[in-house]
């Protein structure tokens, strides 16, 4: 119980820093044209991401999001913790959509009361979208935060590398990129 109040406590501070680090933005990165907001809905697995605090402890990454019927999303993140392999840790949020146009800036909050005010959201961009949904790249405006998601938990080699080089197009710094913990540890 006490591991898993640590865990929502960094994940809140992990986001209120990610919320208000995104004030400085001066970018040029952009999103996709559009999503639909039912397809993007359900269980993605973390692929790569640039490290951050609020995930340092953590492997077997992943999240769900759910459509709410006011217009919001439901976000679980759920993890496994590095320490002790056959315990999960749970952040619960929520996602505001700020470009109803494409549907693909977000504003994400996990501070409890604060996230359904909309207050200490951070941004969530997907800046690059399978075909079919099955995998996204996310970034942020000011590209301290990045994520490869996808609907399964492995990707081919391949479209890794090319999910790293977009990335890179856009001004993500690869060296910064890792591989996500694995799912078979």
């Amino acid at each position: 119980l006490i591991k898993e109040k640590t865990m929502k406590m960094l994940a809140i501070f992990g986001f209120i820093f990610l919320s208000l680090s995104s004030f400085a933005s001066n970018t040029q990165l952009k999103t996709v044209n559009y999503i639909e907001p039912a397809r993007y809905m359900g269980t993605w697995y973390e692929i790569a991401r640039y490290e951050n605090r609020f995930q340092k402890d953590c492997f077997a990454t992943k999240v769900n999001y759910a459509l709410r019927d006011n217009g919001t999303i439901a976000v679980t993140n759920t993890c496994t913790l590095t320490k002790n392999p056959q315990e999960e840790t749970t952040a619960h949020g929520i996602a505001f959509i700020a470009n109803k146009e494409t549907n693909a800036q977000l504003e994400v909050g996990f501070a409890p009361l604060f996230k359904y005010l909309g207050w200490f959201t951070g941004d969530y961009w997907v800046i690059k979208l399978g075909a079919n949904y099955e995998y996204a790249v996310i970034g942020t405006p000011n590209y301290k935060y990045f994520w490869i998601i996808a609907r399964e938990k492995q990707i081919s080699e391949a479209l890794y590398q090319e999910l790293v080089d977009f990335a890179v197009e856009q001004g993500f710094d690869a060296s910064k990129i890792v591989k996500s913990p694995t799912w078979n540890m």
